[in-house]
């Protein structure tokens, strides 16, 4: 796994392809979407931001596109391809094929006639092909669950209309029997031993009764005995049996036959199938957390307006807007300890990722995307007892893998920049890391609690601070991005809110009073 695909998977954008596979109905699609990948051609994301955003009023207008597959029908094809003799079962999926098709031209009708906007969505119907004598073939030959019908062929219906008779004949002999011989019977009911009927003889009349012994009971008193006109009733049923199989091995690889010729047609039919159970799970998806297209740029602009991570799970999730472009290349977010700044850094690494698959995301359609060429984050703490390495190790691990592979394409995510060593060095060396970051025209957002690095972006041209608002009355945070305003950690207001002594809390503000007026001369 290379490092960016290991960013990727700190934004948890795995979860957003599970939600999206949970939407398909086909396993091919739910395939396709597992081994999904990224791209930066924003010709091609627009259209596919287009057609999902059809899909999305499609749903919102009327229903999903409707689908009566749930198998691999690739599959079956391929065992066609292959001269296999399709079961009843895979013969009847292209049945459901057909009817797939019959009604998505239906409801394509239906969005015309009700004026709602579904280009994409006609241009896919109008290239399905039905064949409506294969259909009636199959139909007439198979029931819903693939069982061969009676009518598949006049033979076949004529041997089943035979067995039917023998199988009547053979419970009125015995009956006969049974009333004929009921005195040297243990019981009068019919019993099966080895699949054919015997009859439950006491064994002192076991030689009264012409037939072959296929069982004895455990006691020695009974003896299940087939009479020979049973027994040769059974043998005629048998080979009727053994006709119908055969009848119906001819059928299955007649149809499978026919099948074939039209595998290609069929091959086309259900790649656009796939297109529509595709596009439509992604319909779905943004129906779940109200996504929006934004607009797309390869000139460096994010403006994510009204932004919301699409995986949290609270009542109520606070949007928020991030900006920078057009002179800014980078932001520096501060503001306390569980204030919302890494679930920000998600949120805007999250969106930006998943507008290169393609997805619809929950931010203002007004909103303006950079298709970066490659998303990095440093978040987390990866230190490892296994590979010896402390949480200022691991972040520099990281920095250096990113520092390697940027381009003047890419966006760069730090949660804590330089935190895990000494203050000093680790603010010092922050400022070095995003200098190099702005020399090199790389777009940045950079969480931190150094003081240094909000003087940093107060001076630099290239930056803007931003601080996670915090209510100074109820000290607790607000979620809220204030782009322009440096924010502080508020570590005194909340020890303060937390109990601890007010003869202590007076004490830090004296020893810090020295360092606030050094910074301010």
């Amino acid at each position: 796994m290379n490092f960016q695909e290991k960013s990727i998977n700190k934004l948890e954008f795995s979860l957003i392809l599970d939600k999206l596979s949970e939407f398909a109905i086909l396993p091919a699609v739910k395939t396709q979407i597992s081994s999904l990948k990224p791209s930066s051609n924003i010709n091609m994301l627009e259209e596919e931001l287009t057609k999902t955003q059809e899909a999305l009023r499609i749903i919102q207008r009327s229903m999903r596109a409707p689908l009566y597959m749930s198998c691999d029908y690739d599959k079956i094809l391929l065992l066609l391809s292959k001269g296999a003799i399709l079961s009843g079962k895979e013969l009847y999926e292209t049945v459901k094929l057909y009817e797939t098709i019959r009604e998505n031209v239906k409801f394509a009708n239906h969005l015309k006639k009700d004026q709602i906007e579904s280009q994409y969505f006609q241009m896919i119907t109008s290239k399905l092909y039905l064949n409506e004598s294969i259909e009636q073939m199959l139909l007439k030959a198979l029931d819903e669950e693939g069982n061969v019908e009676d009518n598949a062929s006049p033979k076949l219906k004529s041997l089943r209309k035979k067995l039917v008779q023998i199988e009547l004949n053979l419970k009125q002999k015995l009956q006969e029997i049974v009333a004929k011989e009921a005195a040297k019977l243990s019981q009068t009911s019919i019993v099966l031993r080895d699949d054919r009927y015997c009859l439950a003889v006491k064994s002192e009349y076991k030689n009264h009764i012409k037939g072959i012994i296929h069982d004895t009971s455990a006691s020695m008193q009974t003896i299940f005995i087939e009479p020979f006109i049973v027994s040769q009733m059974m043998s005629d049923k048998a080979k009727l049996q053994e006709e119908e199989k055969a009848e119906i091995h001819r059928i299955l690889k007649e149809l499978s036959q026919i099948l074939l010729l039209e595998q290609p047609l069929l091959q086309e039919n259900f790649h656009l199938i796939k297109e529509i159970d595709f596009i439509f799970a992604k319909g779905m998806l943004a129906k779940s957390y109200d996504g929006y297209r934004p607009k797309l740029n390869h000139q460096g602009r994010l403006n994510l307006i009204k932004a919301r991570h699409p995986l949290l799970k609270v009542k109520k999730v606070i949007p928020n807007t991030v900006s920078f472009g057009d002179g800014y290349l980078g932001i520096i977010i501060t503001g306390p300890n569980t204030g919302g700044k890494t679930v920000l850094l998600k949120t805007v690494g999250l969106l930006c990722t998943m507008i290169k698959y393609g997805l619809l995301i929950p931010a203002d359609e007004k909103s303006d995307i950079m298709i970066f060429d490659q998303i990095f984050c440093d978040i987390g703490d990866d230190q490892s007892i296994e590979s010896n390495l402390s949480t200022f190790s691991s972040h520099m691990t990281n920095i250096t893998e990113i520092i390697n592979n940027i381009t003047p394409k890419s966006l760069v995510l730090f949660d804590e920049i330089g935190s895990g060593t000494d203050p000093i060095e680790g603010s010092n060396l922050a400022k070095a890391i995003l200098n190099y970051l702005i020399k090199e025209k790389v777009s940045f957002i950079t969480t931190t609690h150094y003081s240094d690095l909000k003087t940093f972006g107060f001076e630099n041209p290239y930056v803007i601070n931003a601080s996670m608002e915090f209510d100074q009355h109820t000290l607790s945070p607000t979620y809220e991005l204030k782009l322009g305003i440096s924010g502080s950690s508020n570590a005194f207001n909340i020890a303060k809110r937390l109990g601890l002594k007010e003869e202590i809390i007076l004490s830090l503000i004296h020893i810090s009073e020295p360092t606030r007026q050094e910074a301010i001369s």
